[in-house]
């Protein structure tokens, strides 16, 4: 297979190298071409730490996104079973585990319509007699523990996801060593993810022959009657992987060996961006093999980092390669994989959780074009800490994975709330079967972000956090609000929303520059929002809010309240159902206290009170209810704008309006 993607290493100036991406994919079949691409600006150390760098740290080179060039097999339109519910049941346990009946009867009572178990396990073999590769005959002659179960479910009306590692195989670390990781020094890198794995190396699912016997195996699985796959965790290791066809790929675009040293090295992140990309190419090729068959297979594609604003190892191209991304709930508060925590180190202005984490959940799905993330939680204590994180995440046009175990499947757990939940999520399902309302729109501009190199601080101060700032802004006018790439403000985009905050224009591109003016010329409301500065990150919210107000005051949809209130709202307009539904979400900071093994520390926060929506729109209102209560809601109008005085917000509120 011929390289798609050309690195291009050059030196701007005295101090910043740059490294810049053309993506050449001569492929024009699959089911949906995506827009977009993203442009690597990265600094070298030594610039990155320049005292005098504060907005512009390097030039920006162009390259197109991998979808420009080639459609990459992305579903058009997902199926209707994937959105058959928005709480789908996913669980660790192997489908060899279970009496195929037993296990599909037991999910039925549940009330789930999708599930989630393992079909091949890290480390491990599939649970089915695959024909690949050729060398391990033994696959061929063990049982099939995959298809009986997918049958068992599909007659109880249930979908089965497949949840298939392919990271790690010792069976295809032994017949395919050139598909092996290597470290810098020649050793095979070891997977050293979770306890209980030794000697397991990492494998590069780029390599043609591993790549083709994934393929392979994806179409068994199919054929088999599994419904969609979810491949977790970040594919490639982030050390980097070296000695392989990822590598051999480098070399051939750069000349140049890959480069090594430690996660902070800028040189080594392009490197790491580099690995992402190839694996873009890879699920797109993938799914392109799959759905040319089997068009109602999802994959679920976990864009990991992609979550945490100051984590530059994903970039959003991602998003629009992949059918469905696959992420975690609290994946936005983390650092992790080496990048520092800026706010612990002081002088750095730190947001609040609640704002963070929405907007973290907005860019995983507004950078998909509103497209549902799937989020996760491996574990909780009890009910209300799940109920209300799946409130939180459905409310953001999510998918909320609800984590189960081995022993509650199979029958030895009290899974009475588990249940309610399940049936929460069908409920809940033909209600945010729409795009979100498009009104306002931040830029998040990952260029300006990538150019600071490994000085992440000043990469919050000058990219990142005005981004969240200005999201923050929003969240606190009590309006719905968009995260946009770069590389999504284009006239088509563009078109739905009415005010956007830039955050780094410097960053544009001559035709992204160009749209915004047009969107400028045809009355759209630019807000510039400058650096962050020295003072606490509600001071950085206030001074946008204050650039907002006027505009905010003509949004369709504003939530107010008595109190000082950090409520999130998020509006879904159905046309075919002349129906709006308006998520409004009490503040959800302590989800921060989530741990995986489960926590019990206080979830209590004020509830505001005199709480209310306010709608502009013409057209009058028939019916307001509350779908979490049940509660009908009082209705008034005056002149233009239409009042709902909703009850008491302790938790969320998803009103239904009628017209």
């Amino acid at each position: 297979m011929k390289t798609r993607l050309l690195a291009v290493i050059g030196v701007l100036g005295a101090a910043a190298l740059v490294l810049a991406f053309t993506i050449l994919n001569p492929r024009q079949q699959g089911t949906q071409g995506t827009g977009g691409r993203h442009r690597r600006a990265r600094a070298t150390a030594s610039a990155a730490s320049t005292a005098s760098m504060t907005t512009t740290p390097t030039a920006s080179i162009q390259a197109p996104n991998l979808a420009t060039q080639g459609n990459l097999g992305r579903l058009t339109t997902l199926p209707a079973w994937f959105l058959s519910s928005r709480v789908h049941l996913n669980t660790g346990a192997q489908t060899n585990m279970f009496d195929p009946e037993a296990v599909a009867a037991r999910v039925a009572s549940l009330g789930a319509t999708v599930v989630t178990m393992t079909v091949k396990e890290k480390a491990g073999d599939p649970a089915w007699p695959s024909a690949v590769p050729a060398a391990a005959s033994a696959l061929r002659s063990q049982a099939n523990r995959v298809e009986p179960v997918a049958s068992a479910l599909h007659r109880r009306g249930i979908r089965l996801i497949g949840y298939y590692f392919g990271s790690t195989d010792q069976t295809i670390a032994r017949t395919l060593p050139q598909a092996v990781c290597k470290s810098p020094n020649g050793k095979p890198l070891l997977y050293k993810e979770e306890k209980g794995f030794k000697n397991v190396p990492w494998l590069d699912m780029t390599d043609p022959a591993y790549r083709d016997i994934i393929k392979q195996r994806l179409l068994e699985m199919a054929a088999m009657g599994v419904d969609g796959y979810n491949f977790d965790e970040t594919h490639l290791p982030l050390e980097g992987c070296y000695g392989t066809a990822v590598e051999q790929a480098w070399r051939a675009a750069t000349g140049r060996a890959a480069p090594s040293g430690g996660r902070r090295n800028a040189d080594r992140g392009a490197y790491i961006e580099f690995q992402s990309r190839q694996m873009e190419e890879t699920f797109g090729y993938w799914q392109q093999a799959v759905h040319a068959q089997y068009p109602n297979v999802v994959f679920v594609v976990s864009t990991h980092a992609l979550a945490r604003p100051l984590d530059d190892a994903v970039n959003s191209d991602f998003a629009r390669v992949v059918d469905v991304q696959k992420n975690e709930v609290t994946q936005p508060l983390r650092s992790g994989h080496g990048i520092p925590n800026v706010f612990a180190r002081g002088g750095v202005a730190a947001p609040d959780a609640a704002t963070l984490l929405g907007f973290g959940w907005a860019w995983l799905r507004d950078a998909a074009d509103g497209r549902p993330p799937r989020l996760w939680h491996p574990h909780f204590d009890d009910e209300a800490r799940a109920e209300q994180t799946a409130q939180a995440v459905v409310g953001y046009g999510g998918i909320f994975a609800l984590a189960m175990n081995a022993d509650e499947l199979k029958g030895t757990g009290d899974v009475a709330w588990q249940t309610r939940l399940l049936q929460w999520g069908q409920k809940m399902a033909p209600y945010i079967d729409a795009p979100p309302m498009r009104w306002a729109a931040v830029q998040f501009s990952e260029a300006a972000r990538d150019g600071y190199g490994t000085n992440r601080g000043q990469a919050w101060k000058d990219a990142a956090g005005p981004a969240v700032a200005a999201f923050g802004a929003f969240v606190r006018a009590g309006v719905p609000v968009a995260v946009l790439a770069d590389a999504q403000l284009d006239d088509s985009r563009l078109a739905a929303y009415h005010v956007l905050a830039l955050t780094r224009q410097d960053a544009l591109s001559a035709p992204e520059r160009a749209a915004v003016d047009r969107f400028r010329q045809r009355g759209g409301v630019v807000v510039n929002v400058g650096a962050l500065g020295g003072g606490s990150f509600e001071s950085a919210i206030a001074a946008v809010r204050s650039q907002i107000a006027s505009a905010t005051a003509t949004a369709p949809i504003q939530f107010t309240s008595g109190t000082n209130s950090q409520a999130h709202v998020i509006g879904y307009a159905d046309a075919s159902q002349n129906r709006w539904v308006v998520a409004v979400l009490n503040d959800f900071g302590w989800l921060s206290t989530l741990s995986p093994e489960g926590d019990r520390r206080s979830m209590a926060r004020a509830a505001p009170t005199s709480v209310s929506l306010v709608l502009r729109t013409s057209r009058p209102v028939t019916r307001a209810y509350d779908l979490v209560s049940g509660q009908q809601i009082s209705v008034s109008r005056s002149g233009s704008a239409t009042t709902l005085n909703l009850p008491n917000l302790a938790q969320a509120a998803y009103v239904v309006v009628e017209f």
